[in-house]
């Protein structure tokens, strides 16, 4: 096979492979925190509990609410619309003399990236609608990244949990000031906002894939992606050994207990009387943990933040209505495209002899900001943070 070298390819730091030992006990911390993780949780069971809800959940549903966000990211398509039409009829005979003043080109921009982030919640929980078009790659079957497997679990917890005490806090105050643009000038903090959405969505993205998890520098070298594009082609077996091919078949987690107690991931503090509803918002996050991983979850989480368990009171204001006029106005398809691209395009001799430091900038900017998921449990402004929460203890 002739393989171009990078002049640089031999300068880079190639990962060292654990030794047996080393894998057989990161192996079994995954095993651990997995088990704690599915407490009274079981993920190959939860499809049918959440469809069973869904005619019900979309009866309920009223503008803005956590059953209108079922509706938009787990109904099919013409049930979706139906329901939103519906919706609209509602908002228009509740806020009859509502006059709805057009947004700047910015809060439009605001718009297209919170559709973007329905769809892609949409495209994760593909599997629960039944039309599934790719295997799910469960986390406990990455055993070649157990390390950073476990780092994204223990970040997942940390993330649950703050949704849950945000969720709690909303109950007892709705302010209905709840919106998906933000009160940022066009700035460097804006684009900061904008630039880690932007990453997060790619990073969910990747989850979809096997080949998702970039891990070295030496991957960026036109050598690497050669020798491994061959490997995947030519000898699969080793391709698997090497992590670069799914095994044959992924084992689905089960739940390690079916009881769980109190202090376990999937018990709520008391919340009311809507048991059911909440229940199932705290298991989807949980399945998105354990199906898709830290990035998945951490959407899903901050997408549900901008839903409520109230009714929309008769006296809201101008910008909570504009909110719940966008909301009931969108048709979130399911035409996310989750094909994976390699880190820079090593086939293409122009792109990649004319600059090749921009793609090492773009590969290590987007690590860095993807590792600032595990350290922010929220990318929404937040007073009163919750202290982390670690699964192992």
């Amino acid at each position: 096979v002739d393989i171009p070298v990078d002049n640089d390819a031999a300068f880079r730091k190639i990962p060292e492979k654990p030794t047996k030992g080393a894998a057989m006990h990161r192996n079994g911390n995954l095993e651990f925190l997995m088990d704690k993780f599915t407490r009274g949780f079981d993920p190959s069971t939860f499809k049918t509990e959440l469809m069973a809800e869904i005619p019900e959940l979309t009866r309920n549903a009223l503008p803005g609410s956590y059953e209108h966000f079922f509706v938009i990211i787990l109904e099919n398509y013409d049930n979706m619309e139906k329901a939103q039409q519906e919706l609209q009829e509602w908002l228009c005979k509740r806020y009859p003399k509502a006059t709805i003043t057009p947004y700047i080109a910015t809060n439009k921009m605001e718009e297209g990236y919170f559709l973007d982030e329905l769809e892609m919640l949409r495209k994760l929980l593909e599997p629960l609608r039944g039309n599934q078009r790719k295997p799910i790659f469960w986390i406990n079957s990455r055993h070649m990244h157990c390390d950073r497997v476990c780092e994204q679990l223990e970040a997942s917890v940390t993330v649950i949990e703050e949704f849950k005490r945000d969720v709690l806090a909303a109950l007892e105050k709705d302010r209905e000031d709840k919106t998906c643009y933000t009160a940022l000038p066009v700035s460097n903090p804006r684009t900061s906002i904008v630039s880690m959405k932007e990453i997060r969505i790619e990073a969910c993205r990747a989850t979809l894939n096997w080949d998702g998890f970039v891990q070295a520098e030496i991957e960026l070298s036109r050598f690497y992606q050669y020798y491994k594009n061959d490997v995947i082609q030519n000898r699969p077996t080793k391709a698997r050994e090497e992590g670069w091919l799914p095994p044959f078949a992924t084992e689905v987690p089960r739940s390690s207990s079916e009881m769980a107690r109190e202090g376990d991931l999937v018990v709520w503090p008391a919340h009311g009387n809507n048991k059911k509803l909440f229940n199932l918002l705290l298991k989807t996050a949980m399945w998105l943990s354990v199906a898709r991983g830290l990035a998945a979850v951490h959407l899903f989480c901050d997408i549900a933040r901008h839903f409520t368990a109230r009714e929309p009171s008769g006296v809201a204001s101008e910008d909570y209505i504009r909110f719940l006029s966008y909301l009931v106005h969108v048709r979130a398809t399911d035409r996310v495209n989750s094909n994976l691209s390699t880190p820079f395009p090593y086939n293409d001799k122009t792109l990649t002899g004319g600059n090749p430091d921009y793609f090492d900038d773009v590969w290590r900017t987007n690590r860095t900001l993807t590792a600032k998921l595990t350290d922010h449990p929220s990318l929404l402004e937040k007073k009163n943070p919750a202290p982390p929460f670690i699964l192992s203890r």
